[in-house]
């Protein structure tokens, strides 16, 4: 992976960047202007542009850049299908947005349902994930999301791993609500 680059050096998750190339050590993204927002995992990372576009880069083996084939790319390319995004969030093998009205579209890896459209299937491109419309949030994090809605509710799906959150199926392709309270 030497071609590709790691984390920002700061350590920082996002961070404003308004000039032609996005930094990461010593090596630089090309493809990037007018990033607001960066995000990046241990294989690929994605910017928010001032208009609301995603664009990303990295290892591409599951579709994690919203791209078709399974070509790595050094270079930030758009991610088709996104507009009016306001947060993302990157899993080494997944990729999440929210957009401004409150949706969360996911793409890549789906072998734990991770992606929230009801399959197992791998996505090149992003899918909405189904019966959220209000988020307020989006965390993706191993083979798992979860997003909390303007209601105060948490919904998650994906790998339901140590039951993280509760009880039994192990797998949910479906968002679902998350029961929270006291023990």
């Amino acid at each position: 992976m030497g071609a590709f680059p790691g984390p920002p050096r700061s350590g920082r998750q996002s961070s404003p960047n308004r000039t032609r190339t996005a930094e990461f050590d010593d090596k630089k993204v090309v493809g990037v202007t007018g990033a607001v927002s960066l995000v990046h995992t241990a294989g690929h990372g994605c910017v928010i542009l001032g208009d609301h576009a995603v664009r990303c880069w990295g290892e591409n083996d599951y579709g994690q850049l919203g791209q078709p084939g399974r070509k790595h790319q050094a270079e930030a390319l758009p991610v088709p299908g996104l507009s009016d995004v306001v947060e993302l969030s990157l899993a080494p093998t997944f990729s999440c947005a929210r957009t401004n009205g409150g949706k969360i579209l996911c793409w890549g890896d789906n072998w734990y349902g991770q992606l929230g459209d009801g399959t197992r299937t791998e996505r090149r491109e992003p899918r909405e994930v189904a019966g959220i419309s209000d988020a307020v949030g989006i965390a993706a994090g191993g083979e798992h999301a979860c997003a909390p809605t303007r209601r105060g509710d948490v919904y998650c799906w994906g790998y339901n791993r140590f039951r993280a959150f509760g009880g039994a199926p192990m797998v949910w392709e479906r968002a679902r609500k998350i029961e929270l309270g006291p023990r």
